[in-house]
């Protein structure tokens, strides 16, 4: 050990221009659990390109860090142990909230970003180079689950065409997305045809327009069924994305078949018959990116679910967390509630196999499926799906 920690710091003294050699004896402090070495090493970072408390953040945040998940878990009491330096204090703080709520210690680490954000008006520069220590009141909120509202859902509408009694048995799970009229008119089309050779598609749009409606119509056919509604006062963006699981339950039903749920912008599927084959054994699947951030950890781009009553419970539980979250929530609540569903379920006694496709062990999204559309033109999605609303929407 000492060996390698001299080696380190070689490489630090020689080569100071090269950030990896400063990554990697960041990451061995905190292996070791070594504040005097992290300290004095943010110390001399600082000295030499003042960005020590950056630098921190991208070490922890770092594909190294993802790939040694046990090197993190000390963090927390690291923090606690007192002794840092304001700045640096602040990055380890945000990435012990990060992983206490990772793991259910919700209380806990909320009451780090609290204090990081009590922090602000104190840090302004380290805050402007760290949009997630300035955002950590919004990201808070994702897992603060309130009093869901008291109106009911709208009313789901099954257009004309092909109905869930029309499911050949042959024909695999159900593969459901759903979108608003912005989304169906750019990625609809292409999902269909990408997905239609694999199973039977069940697309469900909010909000179209009457023009939508004929195209949907037309649209239903062989292996192709579609569902609508008008969302009323339940628009916006957030509720856009967590419409898939709020209406997976009743869907889920009236087929009463395995479920995929998935993006509607995907739009090339490669090995999907190796990924239901890993799922066999499986009441709930879903893949797990192996980042920090929590609610980054599970991917609501692919969840799926049994035929099952265990499947109904998570769904159940997944639902009642995006209603209590949505109120104030923003971008990420299905990941959220997603995080905080795999911990309740797996929290409580009783049956259910719930299988991460984990990163590490090399089940990667992209592998399986491959989505359109630029992020910029998304985003610009969401801004058109929010406008006009009051904040807190």
């Amino acid at each position: 050990m000492q060996q390698q920690l001299e080696h380190l710091l070689e490489k630090v003294q020689t080569q100071p221009q090269d950030a990896e050699n400063w990554v990697r004896l960041m990451l061995f402090a905190i292996a070791q659990q070594d504040r005097v070495l992290l300290t004095e090493v943010c110390a001399l970072r600082q000295q030499l390109f003042q960005d020590a408390a950056l630098l921190l953040f991208q070490t922890v945040y770092s594909t190294y860090a993802k790939d040694n998940p046990t090197l993190l878990q000390a963090l927390p009491a690291m923090v606690d142990a007192g002794g840092w330096e304001r700045s640096v204090e602040l990055v380890l703080a945000f990435f012990a909230g990060c992983q206490e709520i990772a793991r259910g210690a919700y209380e806990t680490g909320l009451a780090r970003w609290q204090r990081i954000d009590a922090a602000a008006s104190d840090h302004g520069p380290l805050f402007a180079a760290i949009p997630h220590l300035a955002e950590s009141r919004n990201l808070a909120v994702l897992f603060n689950p309130r009093e869901p509202r008291q109106d009911p859902l709208p009313e789901l509408q099954w257009l004309p065409g092909p109905q869930p009694d029309s499911v050949d048995e042959e024909q695999g799970p159900v593969f459901l997305a759903s979108c608003d009229g912005r989304y169906f008119d750019r990625f609809g089309t292409r999902f269909i045809e990408a997905i239609r050779a694999h199973g039977w598609v069940h697309l469900h749009i909010a909000d179209p327009t009457d023009d939508q409606r004929q195209q949907l119509a037309a649209l239903a056919g062989p292996g192709v069924s579609v569902t609508v509604e008008n969302t009323g006062s339940w628009r916006s963006s957030t509720y856009y994305a967590s419409m898939r699981f709020l209406r997976a339950g009743a869907i889920r039903q009236a087929f009463g078949r395995d479920l995929m749920i998935l993006d509607v912008d995907i739009d090339r599927v490669s090995d999907l018959g190796k990924l239901q084959e890993m799922l066999t054994e499986a009441d709930v699947g879903l893949f797990d990116s192996g980042l920090i951030l929590p609610w980054l950890k599970y991917q609501a781009a692919f969840v799926f679910l049994r035929a099952g009553p265990e499947a109904g419970r998570f769904l159940e539980c997944l639902t009642d967390f995006l209603l209590r979250l949505l109120p104030e929530s923003g971008w990420f609540v299905d990941q959220s509630a997603l995080l905080m569903t795999v911990n309740d379920m797996v929290g409580r006694t009783g049956d259910i196999s719930i299988k991460p496709l984990c990163y590490l062990d090399g089940f990667r999204f992209d592998d399986y499926f491959q989505s359109a559309g630029s992020r910029e033109e998304k985003h610009r999605f969401r801004r058109d799906a929010d406008d006009g609303l009051e904040v807190g929407h």
